[in-house]
């Protein structure tokens, strides 16, 4: 039986590096396990958005990932991660259809000045 592709997503401070040995053991079990570098987001103070980088996330789906818009997809997001996919589940409801199984690792919902 095939499994969910997994998406990875990290935090503020990171460039996605942190989740690559996760990548990693993911893929080393036979997940279809996708680190996303979605931004640096030092450009959050200037003129983009969390929800710009929603909609990068939502392109690298389909260009990095290969999820063309309608398949299903588990995700492990960190930190400012979580605000990004919460963007992301929000901007459009047929999106909340696709993600099937979520992992917060201390995720900025209500702890960082961007959340609100």
């Amino acid at each position: 039986m095939a499994r969910r592709p997994v998406v990875l997503v990290h935090g503020y401070s990171d460039r996605g590096q942190s989740f690559v040995p996760w990548r990693d053991a993911l893929v080393a079990a036979g997940y279809d396990a996708h680190e996303i570098p979605v931004c640096s987001y030092q450009t959050l103070t200037n003129e983009l958005s969390i929800k710009d980088v929603a909609e990068g996330f939502d392109r690298a789906l389909r260009e990095r990932v290969g999820l063309s818009g309608q398949e299903p997809f588990d995700a492990i997001v960190h930190s400012t991660g979580m605000l990004v996919i919460r963007d992301w589940l929000t901007t459009y409801d047929a999106r909340r259809e696709r993600l099937r199984h979520l992992v917060a690792l201390a995720p900025a919902t209500f702890g960082s000045p961007i959340a609100h």
